[in-house]
C-alpha cells in the first residue's frame, strides 16, 4: 500500500512503513510489529555522489541539496526521480538520478540508476562514486543505544555494542584524528555484503545483493549532530559507477529488511542470496576436512638468512608431529626468500636445488605428513625477473597512474635492516594476462613439486579490493579489476589443482565469500579470531559454516586463543615466533596442551570438524562464564564448551530435544555432573531423547 499526502510519500506493508519527504529522503522507517521508529534524527542524506571538478577531484552531490524530487507511487512501490542534480556548491549538473523502492512483506528492495547526459563535461561530469543507500538517523532501535549492537562483516565479523557512542569522535586529541566510520571493501577486508543493527525494538538488515563482484564499500558511519544526543548512524554501501557523459549506470538490488528476528535470520537471508550465484558443494580433500592444525615455517628469510635447507624438511615435520600436527606449510622455500623476488618462485640452490626439494617433499609425504607450498597471488617484488619483463604493465594503477606499493620488511637479528630497509611489494592487477599466466604457472609448479596443497597468499580479498585505472588491462571499469579478476583466477587455479587429484588442495589467505568458494581452506587475518572485544567470528562462521577457517597466527603461548579457537572450530595455525622457529621452541607445557586439544578434536572429528557450526542457536546456556558452540552432523550432535573464568563452573548448557550422553576434556572422560575447571574446554556429546 502506498501513502501520498502532498509533501510526503510512502509505502506500508503489514511489517514496515517507509515515509519520504519532498526531496525523496526517508523521514520515517517504522517496524509495524513492534511500533519502533528506526529513524530518530531526520533530514540527513539518503544518497551522495562524488564527481571530479577542477576545484576538487572529489566534489560531493548530496541528496539534501536537491530541489523537490518527482515521486511516483504504485501499489507496492515508489519511484523517486531527480531530472537534474545540484552539487554541494550550487552548480547545476545535467545528470538524472532515479531510485526505485519495492516493498515485499518486511523487505524493501532499492535500485538506483544514473543517466549522464551527452553534454559538455562541465555540465555532465563523470560520476565516480554513488553512496546508496545512506540509511541515516539510526540510533537505538529500542529503549536505548546501550542495548543496540551493530554486526559488520570485517573479516570474520565485528560486533559493535552501542555503535553510536563507539563510533563517536567527540573528545578526540588536538593532533590526529579518530575515524568515525567502518568502511571496508568487498571482496576484500569486507568478507560479505551485509550488515545488521539489532535492538530491543527490532532488527535491521542492510544488504547489497550484487553478483557483479564490482568493488563495493560496506559503509557504517557516525553522523555527528550539534550535540552528542543528536549523533546517529548511517548504514549503506558505496559503489563506483564511473558513469561518463552519455552513459547510463544501474545498480543491482540493495535490500533493507525491518523485522523482529535475531541476526541468525539475517545470516540465513544473505546465505540464501549467496547460494543463487556461489557454489559451496565442491568437495574438499578428506585430509583438509579432518585437519586439526597446521605448522608454518620460513625456510629462507627475506634478507637472506637461511633457517632450514630442503633436506631438513623431515626435521620440520618431526617437530610438528610432537604436537600432533601432520600438516606443514613451507614458506620462504624459493630462491629469493620470503617476500622477496616474488612472483618468480624458483627453487633455491642455497637450500639444495629443485631435486632436493622434490625428493624431501616426497619423503615427508611418505612419512605421513601433508606439505603445503607457499606462493603469492597479488604482489610483485621490483627485483624479480617477472617484474623486469611485465611489472609496469601489470601494476594496479591509481587515478594519476601511480602504482600501489606496499612495504613489508621482515626484521632480522640486528637493527639496521628493520630501520633502513624498505622492501617494496607492488600490487598486481590480477585481471592482466601476464599476471594470470604467471600465477597459474606457479600453481602448476607447486603440483609438479609434489605438494599436497598449493597455497596462494593474499587471495580471498586481502589486503583489500582495489580499483585499477589502467585502461590497457581491459577491465570494464576500475571497479571491475579486482573482484572479477581474483574470482576468475581462483577458478582457473582450482581447475589445475584438482586435475592432479581430488586429495590435492588449494589454500587461500583472508576471507571473501565469493572467492573462497574455490578454495579448500583459508588462513585469515583481522576481526573475529580472538575472544571478547569487538571480535565476532560467529557472523561468518554461521553464514558459511562449510568454509574451513584456520586461526590467525599463533606465534606464542596463547592459551586463550587455543581455547576460543577450539570452541569456534578454527583449525590451529601455529607460526612460532613469527614463523621463525619450530613448535618445539615454545614451552613444553603449551605444546602438550596443544597436542591434547588436537587429540580431542580428532576424537570427535565427525561432528567438530566435518559437522555444521550452529553457533548458540539450538542451545540454552544458563552460565555466562561458559562459552558454548553447537555442532551437528548426520546422527551426531556435540557442544564445544570453554570455562572463561578463574573458578570451576557448572556446565549449565542444554540442547532442547537432546540429552547429555558424555563429557570429555583434553585429559579424558569427565563426570557430566562435575564443574568444568578454570580455563578448561570440553566436548559435550548429546543424543536424541
Amino acid at each position: 500500500m502506498n501513502n501520498n499526502h502532498g509533501d510526503t510519500a510512502g509505502i506500508t506493508t503489514p511489517h514496515v512503513a517507509l515515509l519520504l519527504d519532498a526531496r525523496g529522503i526517508p523521514i520515517s522507517l517504522r517496524n509495524i510489529r513492534t511500533g519502533c521508529e528506526y529513524i530518530e534524527v531526520r533530514g540527513l542524506d539518503f544518497w551522495q555522489m562524488i564527481y571530479p571538478h577542477e576545484d576538487d577531484p572529489e566534489t560531493p552531490i548530496r541528496s539534501r541539496d536537491q530541489a523537490q524530487a518527482e515521486i511516483a507511487t504504485a501499489a507496492d512501490s515508489l519511484t523517486v526521480r531527480y531530472p537534474f542534480l545540484v552539487d554541494a556548491f550550487g552548480r547545476r549538473l545535467d545528470v538524472e538520478f532515479i531510485y526505485r523502492v519495492e516493498a515485499r512483506d518486511d523487505t524493501l528492495l532499492l535500485t538506483a540508476e544514473i543517466r549522464n547526459a551527452d553534454a559538455p563535461a562541465g555540465t555532465a561530469p563523470p560520476i565516480n562514486e554513488l553512496w546508496s543507500p545512506m540509511l541515516s538517523g539510526l540510533r537505538s532501535l529500542g529503549r536505548s543505544p546501550q542495548e543496540t549492537f551493530l554486526l559488520y562483516p570485517e573479516s570474520a565479523g565485528r560486533r559493535v555494542a552501542d555503535p553510536v557512542h563507539a563510533l563517536s569522535n567527540r573528545g578526540q586529541p588536538v593532533r590526529g584524528a579518530r575515524l568515525n566510520w567502518l568502511r571496508e571493501f568487498y571482496p576484500g577486508k569486507a568478507s560479505m555484503q551485509w550488515m545488521g543493527l539489532y535492538g530491543s525494538g527490532g532488527s535491521l538488515y542492510v544488504g547489497s545483493h550484487d553478483t557483479s563482484l564490482q568493488t563495493t564499500a560496506v559503509n557504517a558511519m557516525l553522523v555527528s549532530g550539534a550535540a552528542a544526543q543528536n549523533d546517529s548512524l548511517s548504514l549503506g554501501f558505496i559503489k563506483y559507477p564511473f558513469c561518463r557523459p552519455g552513459e547510463t549506470w544501474r545498480s543491482e538490488p540493495f535490500v533493507i529488511v525491518v523485522h523482529t528476528g535475531t541476526w541468525h535470520a539475517d545470516a540465513r537471508r544473505y546465505r540464501a542470496f549467496a547460494d543463487t550465484w556461489q557454489d559451496r558443494r565442491r568437495a574438499k580433500p578428506r585430509w583438509v576436512e579432518d585437519m586439526a592444525a597446521m605448522h608454518d615455517i620460513v625456510m629462507l628469510h627475506q634478507h637472506g638468512r637461511m633457517r632450514f635447507r630442503y633436506d631438513e624438511i623431515g626435521t620440520i615435520c618431526d617437530a610438528a608431529k610432537s604436537a600432533g600436527i601432520d600438516v606443514v606449510k613451507l614458506t620462504g622455500w624459493a630462491h629469493g626468500g620470503h617476500d622477496n623476488q616474488v612472483p618468480d618462485f624458483l627453487p633455491s640452490e642455497r637450500l639444495g636445488g629443485e631435486h632436493k626439494l622434490v625428493e624431501n617433499i616426497k619423503a615427508a609425504r611418505d612419512s605421513g605428513a601433508r606439505i603445503v607450498l607457499y606462493f603469492h597471488f597479488v604482489q610483485m617484488s621490483p627485483n624479480s625477473s617477472f617484474y623486469a619483463k611485465h611489472g609496469e604493465f601489470c601494476q594496479i594503477k591509481g587515478p594519476r597512474g601511480n602504482p600501489f606499493i606496499d612495504v613489508f620488511t621482515w626484521p632480522s637479528n640486528g637493527s639496521i635492516i628493520a630501520m633502513n630497509e624498505r622492501m617494496q611489494l607492488i600490487n598486481a592487477c590480477v585481471a592482466t594476462e601476464p599476471w594470470k599466466e604467471q600465477v597459474l604457472d606457479c600453481v602448476r609448479r607447486g603440483v609438479a613439486y609434489g605438494a599436497d596443497c598449493v597455497f596462494l597468499d593474499q587471495t580471498a580479498g586481502g589486503p583489500s579490493s582495489f580499483l585499477c585505472f589502467d585502461e590497457r588491462h581491459g577491465h570494464r571499469s576500475p571497479a571491475y579489476s579486482c573482484g572479477p579478476g581474483k574470482t576468475e583466477l581462483s577458478r582457473l587455479a582450482r581447475e589445475i589443482v584438482k586435475s592432479a587429484g581430488s586429495e590435492t588442495a588449494l589454500g587461500a589467505e583472508y576471507i571473501a565469500d565469493a572467492i573462497l568458494q574455490y578454495y579448500d581452506f583459508t588462513i585469515p587475518f583481522g576481526s573475529g579470531f580472538f575472544y571478547e572485544g569487538q571480535h565476532f567470528g560467529e557472523m561468518y562462521r554461521y553464514t558459511f559454516p562449510e568454509d574451513v577457517l584456520l586461526t590467525q597466527y599463533i606465534s606464542r603461548e596463547d592459551y586463550e586463543q587455543l581455547a576460543y579457537s577450539f570452541v569456534m572450530g578454527y583449525r590451529f595455525f601455529l607460526a612460532p615466533l613469527q614463523q621463525c622457529e619450530l613448535i618445539t621452541a615454545l614451552r613444553p607445557e603449551f605444546v602438550q596442551r596443544l597436542a591434547n586439544l588436537i587429540r580431542l578434536r580428532r576424537t570427535y572429528a565427525g561432528v567438530l570438524l566435518r559437522g555444521r557450526f550452529m553457533e548458540t542457536l539450538p542451545l540454552q546456556v544458563g552460565n555466562p562464564a561458559i562459552v558454548a558452540r553447537a555442532y551437528q552432523s548426520t546422527g551426531e550432535a556435540a557442544v564445544a564448551v570453554w570455562n572463561t573464568s578463574a573458578r570451576p563452573q557448572p556446565l549449565d548448557v542444554a540442547w532442547p530435544g537432546r540429552i547429555l550422553a558424555s563429557v570429555e576434556t583434553p585429559g579424558g572422560m569427565a563426570d557430566p555432573s562435575s564443574d568444568l575447571p578454570p580455563g578448561e574446554v570440553a566436548v559435550m556429546v548429546l543424543r536424541l531423547l
